[in-house]
C-alpha cells in the first residue's frame, strides 16, 4: 500500500517536503523496480513517478537530515515504509541516491573534481550540470546539508565557467535517457546485488568503521519487511524541519563566489534573467528557420515546457532564488537565454510554452520579459499561429507598438553602458568604480574589462538600439545574453587576485535582469 507525504508545498517549490494528500503523481501504471536502487534487504520503498525504490534507512540516518524523525515514526510499526514523492522525477532521485550509496572512494567522486578541467566535453559538461543540480536541489529538499554543501560549489563553479559547454551539450537532447544517465560505478563487490559498503561521502572525510559500513537484517526485520506501514507527516513537522534546515545552512553553507561584498548581493532586486537571441549578422540565418518554423504543424498541441530538458534551467533558477545565491542565479539565467537563441532560436512552440510555465511572470519576470521579448522578434505572422490565444496577439501587437523605437521609460538609469556607448575607458571606470574601488583595480582590470566590453557590445549593437525600424530595437535587445557570455568569458581571464570582474559582472547582470523586467509589464491585452 502506498501513502503520500503530506505538507503545505503545492509541488513547485523546493525548499521542503510538500504533498497533496490522497493524491498519486503516477500514470496509473504499476510501479517498476529501479534497477539501481532497489534492495531486496531496504527497510524504505519510495515511489517517484513510476519507479519504486527501496533503500535502506539506517544509510540515509547517517545523513542528517529533516527526513529523520519521519522514517523513525514510520518505522515504529515495524514494517516497510511505501512513500509517494509525487514532486520530483525519478532520474533527479536516483542521482541523490548515487551520492548517499557511493563510498568516498568511488570513481564517480574522483572523476568529480570542484573544478571541472577546461578540456571537458560539452556531453560531459551537460551531464554533470544535471547531476550536481539534482544532488544539491533534492538535499536542500530534504535537509542533507552536508550533501548540498558538497555539491554546490561544484555546481557553481561549472556553471559559472562552462555555461556555453553546458547549452552545446543540450543540443540534440530529448531527456535524460539521452544523456546515458545509467548506473555510476560503484565498488567492484556491488556488483552482485548487494551493498558492499554503506559509506557516505563528505569532502575531505574517511571512510567510516566497519560497523558503519555494514547493515545487518535479522529475521525479525526480514518478516516485516513482507508488510507495509502508513507514513504521515504533518504540517508542524515540515514546518519544523525547514526552520532547522535553513538555520543550519546558514552556518555551515559557504559560497563559493563570496569575493563580492554584501553591498552587491544587498542591492540585487533579484530580477529574473532568461534565453539569447541572435546577432544582426546572422540575420538572413534566422529568418530562414523562422520561415522553416512556421511550415511547421499548426496545432494547438504543444511541447510541455516540463518534459523538456531545458527545464533543468528553470529548475536551477528556482533552487537558486530558493537558498538567494545570487551569482548562481545570474549564470544559469544567463545560461538559459543564451541556449534559447544560440546558435538560433528555440522553436516557437517551445518558446510559447516556457512562457505559460505557471507562475513564471510572478517568480521569474526578467525570464517572463526575456521570452516574451523573443516571441515578439518573430512578427505578427507568428503571432497570429493558433497556438497564441487572443490574449497574446493584442499583447504582441501592442507592445510592438510601443517599443518602436525604444521609449526612455525602457531605458531606466543603469551603471552598465546598455543603451549608450561610452568613448573611453576612463568613462567606463567612472561608471562602474567608486571609493572602496583599489586603485590598482582602476589602472589595470576595469581598463581591460572595457575592452572586452568594446569588443562584444560594438556600433552595430548600439547601431540597431536606435533604430526605428519595427523590431529592430527588439533583435538587438535579445542578442544582449549572447554578449554577456562572451563578456564574462574575457573578463575572467584578466589576471587579477582580487577577481574585481566579478564585482562587474554583478552590476551588469542587475542591470541586465532590470531591463527584461521591464519588459514583461510590456505583456498586456489593449484596453
Amino acid at each position: 500500500m502506498s501513502q503520500d507525504i503530506t505538507g503545505t508545498n503545492n509541488g513547485s517549490d523546493i525548499g521542503s517536503l510538500a504533498f497533496g494528500k490522497d493524491e498519486e503523481p503516477s500514470t496509473g501504471r504499476e510501479p517498476l523496480r529501479d534497477s539501481q536502487y532497489y534492495f531486496e534487504d531496504g527497510s524504505l520503498n519510495l515511489r517517484v513517478e513510476d519507479t519504486l525504490f527501496k533503500v535502506h534507512t539506517s544509510l540515509l540516518k547517517l545523513r542528517p537530515s529533516d527526513l529523520e524523525g519521519k522514517f523513525e515514526c514510520g518505522n515504529s510499526t515495524g514494517g516497510v515504509e511505501n512513500v509517494i514523492i509525487p514532486t520530483i522525477k525519478a532520474a533527479q532521485f536516483r542521482n541523490l541516491m548515487q551520492v548517499i550509496y557511493c563510498p568516498p572512494s568511488d570513481k564517480l567522486f574522483l572523476s568529480l573534481p570542484a573544478i571541472p578541467s577546461d578540456g571537458i566535453e560539452e556531453k560531459d559538461a551537460l551531464k554533470q550540470f544535471i547531476f550536481y543540480l539534482d544532488v544539491t536541489s533534492l538535499a536542500h529538499q530534504f535537509g542533507m546539508h552536508d550533501v548540498e554543501k558538497w555539491a554546490k560549489p561544484r555546481l557553481q563553479s561549472l556553471v559559472h565557467m562552462f555555461g556555453r559547454k553546458i547549452s552545446r551539450g543540450l543540443d540534440g537532447v530529448s531527456n535524460d535517457d539521452d544523456l546515458g544517465f545509467g548506473p555510476m560505478t560503484r565498488a567492484e563487490a556491488d556488483n552482485s546485488g548487494g551493498i558492499a559498503e554503506h559509506a557516505t561521502y563528505e569532502e575531505g572525510s574517511r571512510a567510516p568503521e566497519a560497523d558503519e559500513n555494514h547493515m545487518e537484517v535479522d529475521d525479525e526485520d526480514e518478516e516485516s519487511s513482507k508488510e507495509d506501514s502508513v507514513l504521515e507527516v504533518s504540517d508542524e513537522d515540515e514546518d519544523e524541519g525547514e526552520a532547522k534546515g535553513k538555520a543550519k545552512d546558514d552556518k555551515n553553507s559557504k559560497n563559493s563566489h563570496e569575493s563580492l561584498s554584501e553591498e552587491d548581493s544587498e542591492s540585487d532586486d533579484d530580477y529574473s534573467y532568461s534565453g539569447q537571441s541572435s546577432d544582426g549578422d546572422d540575420g538572413s540565418e534566422e529568418e530562414d528557420m523562422k520561415d522553416l518554423d512556421a511550415k511547421k504543424d499548426d496545432s494547438t498541441q504543444m511541447i510541455k515546457a516540463e518534459d523538456s530538458p531545458i527545464f533543468r534551467l528553470i529548475d536551477g533558477i528556482w533552487y537558486a532564488g530558493e537558498i538567494s545565491d545570487i551569482l548562481l542565479l545570474h549564470d544559469i539565467r544567463n545560461l538559459l537565454q543564451y541556449h534559447c537563441t544560440s546558435p538560433n532560436y528555440l522553436p516557437v512552440d517551445l518558446l510559447l510554452s516556457f512562457l505559460r510555465v505557471p507562475n513564471l511572470r510572478e517568480r521569474d519576470p526578467p525570464t517572463f520579459g526575456f521570452l516574451f521579448l523573443l516571441l515578439l522578434d518573430h512578427g505578427h505572422k507568428t503571432w497570429n499561429r493558433p497556438m497564441f490565444t487572443q490574449t497574446d496577439r493584442m499583447a504582441f501587437f501592442s507592445a510592438q507598438s510601443y517599443l518602436t523605437p525604444l521609449p526612455d521609460s525602457l531605458k531606466a538609469p543603469s551603471t552598465s553602458p546598455l543603451f549608450k556607448k561610452l568613448g573611453s575607458a576612463k568613462k567606463f571606470v567612472e561608471k562602474f568604480s567608486n571609493n572602496s574601488t583599489l586603485d590598482s583595480a582602476v589602472q589595470k582590470c576595469y581598463r581591460e574589462a572595457f575592452s572586452c566590453w568594446r569588443q562584444e557590445f560594438d556600433d552595430t549593437y548600439y547601431e540597431n538600439l536606435g533604430s526605428s525600424e519595427p523590431l529592430v530595437a527588439i533583435k538587438a535587445l535579445g542578442t544582449i545574453p549572447r554578449r554577456r557570455l562572451s563578456f564574462s568569458e574575457g573578463a575572467r581571464s584578466i589576471e587579477c587576485d582580487h577577481r574585481c570582474y566579478l564585482r562587474l559582472l554583478g552590476q551588469i547582470d542587475r542591470d541586465i535582469q532590470g531591463l527584461y523586467a521591464r519588459l514583461a509589464e510590456y505583456y498586456q491585452p489593449i484596453n
